[in-house]
């Protein structure tokens, strides 16, 4: 008795609708009903795994109430008190399916989820079997980033918080991840790994509100504008405070002569009033070109 491709076709459809993925029906040692109920089983995962999934998005962004993350918890069998990692991988192109599937691959032997956040990023779920280190944790950051750049042929940045926490405080990291990747866009250089922990000054800054920084730029550099500064002064500028207000570092370090170097910090403090060659007009210039870069 021959089969019904139609019934078939619609159900490799409907797998093809769920998942993004073609398949293809070739012929099978079942009967037709068998072979249906066998391609709706493999739909019904499909579909519980996107269920799962668009459930822990709506809990990272604190979307679900205590008694319904309880009642998940308890239905994956895990505890609400089991530890895990969070990362956030925020593409600078838009997130295909090719990439999830790279970056589920990169965690086989390990409890994943990949979570697709919105068009652009993506939050990775690890249930923790040991306790790592947070040199681990940076070095796994890396080897994300790095595969994404190999086999997926785009661009991301990497953010991580704690080695680990509580499922139930997720939500919380999560928040922290936003907030970072809001701090890294305003202050950093893009596609690199981030962690919450490790901003700085950065951090404390981008909380304070707008007009108060602007007030400090107008009573540090009054009339002077950060943003206008050509890039060789600028870097000039930042590779000296980096190399700790030392004229023969900065030099060896930027192949800039002596004289050169002298000339623009020179140039600097007639355009700025602040002579960087002292700590305390060095740091509010620091301080000051942060504040300009956020704004």
């Amino acid at each position: 008795m021959g089969f019904d491709n139609t019934k078939i076709q619609n159900t490799l459809d409907e797998f093809k609708e769920e998942t993004g993925i073609s398949l293809s029906f070739e012929g099978s040692n079942l009967s037709e009903e068998e072979t249906i109920e066998k391609l709706n089983e493999i739909l019904n995962r499909a579909r519980g795994r996107e269920d799962r999934n668009f459930f822990i998005r709506q809990f990272l962004l604190g979307q679900k109430s205590g008694g319904e993350i309880a009642d998940f918890f308890k239905k994956q069998g895990a505890g609400a008190t089991e530890r895990a990692v969070l990362l956030l991988v925020s593409f600078r192109q838009k997130v295909a399916s090719y990439d999830i599937t790279v970056l589920s691959g990169v965690f086989s032997s390990r409890n994943v989820r990949i979570i697709e956040m919105d068009d652009n990023d993506v939050a990775i779920l690890l249930s923790e079997r040991k306790k790592e280190s947070e040199e681990s944790l940076f070095e796994t950051a890396n080897a994300v980033r790095d595969i994404i750049n190999t086999e997926c042929m785009k661009d991301a940045s990497i953010y991580y918080d704690s080695v680990s926490v509580p499922m139930v405080e997720l939500p919380e990291v999560y928040k922290n991840l936003l907030f970072t990747k809001n701090i890294a866009q305003a202050f950093y250089s893009p596609l690199q790994v981030y962690s919450f922990h490790k901003l700085g000054i950065k951090k404390l800054l981008y909380r304070l509100p707008a007009d108060a920084c602007e007030e400090y730029l107008k009573d540090t550099v009054p009339g002077f504008d950060f943003k206008k500064l050509d890039p060789d002064l600028k870097s000039t500028i930042k590779a000296f405070i980096d190399c700790d207000l030392s004229v023969a570092e900065t030099s060896r370090s930027t192949y800039v002569h002596r004289n050169t170097l002298n000339y623009r910090l020179d140039k600097f403090e007639k355009m700025s009033g602040l002579n960087i060659r002292k700590f305390d007009d060095a740091m509010l210039c620091r301080i000051g070109m942060m504040i300009s870069d956020m704004l």
